[in-house]
């Protein structure tokens, strides 16, 4: 890892890591050697995740099915107006 790539790094992180560069390479190396731990575990045979607290309890963050309904909020929304007329706000004339 160049100090440049290091420095590119930082910057997108908006980090300042003026005399920190070589701390900075350890643990990005670090962290790759980790990702590359990760990539080497063999994930064939298990069951993808719907939320990562399912593991914890079953119905512990149920998730709310994904289905399209029509509400009709126009009266309800009308009743913080001051004016309203027809489903529709009443506004005073701003331009001639």
């Amino acid at each position: 890892m160049t100090p440049e790539i290091i420095q590119q790094i930082a910057n997108l992180a908006q980090l300042d890591i003026t005399g920190q560069e070589e701390n900075m390479k350890t643990a990005i190396e670090d962290i790759f050697l980790l990702i590359n731990e990760l990539s080497d575990v063999n994930t064939d045979n298990i069951t993808p995740l719907n939320f990562p607290l399912d593991v914890l309890h079953e119905n512990y963050q149920p998730i709310r099915a994904d289905e399209a309904k029509d509400y009709d909020l126009k009266n309800h929304m009308n009743i913080n107006a001051p004016l309203s007329e027809d489903g529709f706000y009443l506004v005073p004339k701003v331009i001639d």
